[in-house]
């Protein structure tokens, strides 16, 4: 990493193209499933209740399916797996 202004150039030279965009578009919706992925307890509280609380294996469940969708939409971007923050 450079000065801010380093940091701003290239990112104006990265968003100055189509695929620049994408990848930049891209990278926002992972850290979104991150920060989803990392805090869903927490966010939902509605939705583990429904499910029986936070030791229900119905939570467990759920976690698992919504990783396993994370993933897939991982792969539609490149990685390996999606990541939880």
């Amino acid at each position: 990493m450079g000065t801010y202004e380093e940091d701003l150039a290239e990112k104006v030279r990265e968003l100055r193209t189509r695929t620049g965009k994408k990848r930049a578009a891209q990278d926002l919706l992972m850290h979104g499933i991150g920060v989803v992925l990392g805090y869903w307890t927490e966010n939902e509280d509605m939705t583990v209740a429904a499910l029986g609380g936070e030791d229900s294996q119905d939570v467990d469940e759920f976690a698992e399916i919504l990783k396993r969708e994370a993933d897939r939409i991982a792969h539609l971007f490149g990685f390996d797996e999606a990541w939880s923050n």
